[in-house]
């Protein structure tokens, strides 16, 4: 068996690999023997920024560079070493000034590799070249531009950004081209109020981004609202109260109008989805005569919680009273009320005329003495002495549903008694 083993072809292929591995062995463990091996790609560290800085400097060109290495070393030596690991630190704190530098770097080695047993075969690549230039800094203000859209029926307020303003440093020549920060929401169909961060850029005075990994700012984000609320076209309304023989079935519709007849309001949309109608007023039908195409105003008044998007701030209402006729009687039937404790009245006023809407039919059936004219004391503005005007209701109890039309008042003669 040992003699069809020796004749094996195998058995000297294992024999061989297994001498060769004990010899690399050896050498590897008792000799060391040196070897030479390029390391790329080594990163380059400036240390001393916050002094550069600190003197209004600043690190502007060759920041990010990476150097290739030639090493010799003993074999465990340089097997330990890696881009990972080995580093080219530049000491910037004997810098005071702005311009172009050439400084040897140090390199740093892994805590368990000795310095004394490697070499650099090319020592120029520690020189780093580098620029360094004035530092500078502005306050530029942030401007918010929407790039979205708004859902149907809703609608974008005006942008609140805190901070407004943020301060930029860097190199002169950059900054300089620097005119404002922007930050852009670009949401679409937008039915709420957005609130949050989002991340600025730099912009030139032709809104073209200004790009730069030299410009430093105090700040990345800025924190955005953007209210969005609902809106609608409200209609206008009015409410009528019957009075001088008129009712609201005695308008012109053919002529009545408001105007506008709509606005449109924004607010909330748990209060405007709700919100069919906007009533601006009460119309007292009894001050409302028979001219034709009478105009009155009213202002439009809305809720805290709503904005008028229309900038409207008054309506015109103009309406006519059809199918009633008018008559003037003189009326002599004056009686004074609640006369004030201590004061005797006296009725300066005899007389009245008194305007009387009705149909014609009615104030054919009118006499005048069916009509009272009754000035309620109550309602003196004082209780001084002497002659005072005095409002006055008048009392049509003829006629049917015929009724004055019109304000009315007396004179008195106030004293003390």
């Amino acid at each position: 068996m040992w003699k069809k083993l020796k004749d094996s072809r195998t058995f000297y292929i294992v024999l061989s690999l297994l001498l060769a591995f004990i010899i690399w062995g050896y050498v590897v463990s008792e000799v060391n023997p040196t070897k030479e091996q390029s390391i790329s790609n080594i990163p380059v560290i400036f240390q001393g920024e916050d002094v550069l800085e600190a003197k209004n400097l600043m690190v502007t060109e060759g920041m990010d560079q990476t150097v290739t290495l030639n090493f010799r070393a003993d074999w465990d030596t340089i097997s330990r070493l890696s881009s990972d690991n080995v580093r080219l630190v530049v000491q910037l704190g004997g810098i005071s000034e702005a311009g172009e530098y050439r400084l040897q770097a140090e390199i740093t080695y892994p805590s368990d590799v000795s310095r004394s047993n490697i070499s650099i075969l090319n020592d120029e690549a520690r020189y780093i070249t580098f620029t360094v230039s004035n530092l500078v800094s502005r306050e530029i203000p942030v401007q918010a531009k929407f790039d979205g859209s708004v859902a149907d029926g809703y609608q974008a307020g005006e942008f609140t950004v805190t901070p407004s303003t943020v301060v930029i440093r860097g190199q002169e020549e950059v900054v300089n081209q620097v005119d404002h920060a922007e930050v852009v929401l670009g949401l679409t169909d937008l039915t709420e109020t957005f609130e949050g961060d989002l991340p600025i850029t730099f912009m030139d005075s032709q809104g073209q981004e200004v790009t730069s990994e030299n410009i430093q700012c105090d700040v990345s984000t800025v924190y955005v609202v953007y209210p969005i609320v609902m809106v609608k076209e409200i209609p206008l309304t009015v409410s009528f109260v019957a009075g001088g023989g008129a009712t609201e079935a005695n308008i012109d519709q053919d002529t009545f109008s408001i105007s506008p007849s709509t606005i449109w309001v924004s607010g909330p949309e748990e209060v405007l989805s709700t919100l069919t109608e906007l009533s601006i007023g009460e119309i007292d039908l009894s001050m409302v005569d028979n001219t034709p195409n009478t105009t009155l105003t009213f202002p439009i008044n809305l809720s805290d919680s709503l904005t008028n998007e229309s900038g409207i701030s008054e309506a015109t209402v103009t309406l006519t009273i059809t199918g009633l006729s008018m008559q003037e009687f003189e009326v002599d039937n004056i009686e004074l009320i609640n006369v004030p404790e201590g004061y005797s009245a006296d009725l300066v006023t005899q007389s009245r005329v008194v305007l009387v809407r009705g149909t014609q039919e009615e104030l054919d059936q009118l006499f005048q003495s069916q009509i009272q004219i009754v000035a309620d004391l109550s309602q003196l503005s004082s209780t001084g002495v002497g002659r005072q005007t005095v409002p006055a209701t008048v009392n049509v109890t003829g006629g049917g549903s015929a009724g004055a039309v019109g304000r009315y008042s007396v004179v008195v003669n106030l004293t003390r008694e």
